[in-house]
């Protein structure tokens, strides 16, 4: 039971920084995106 819970949380915990980065990295985008209509 432990030893489960522990996996359920491992995953839940990889897949919310995963989320996250991802997250992070499409604002990042978008902002190099508008920064680059901005510039050309």
């Amino acid at each position: 039971m432990t030893f489960s819970f522990l996996l359920t949380f491992h995953n839940f915990v990889t897949k919310g920084s995963q989320t996250a980065l991802l997250r992070q990295m499409a604002i990042k985008s978008g902002f190099v995106r508008i920064l680059f209509d901005t510039v050309i």
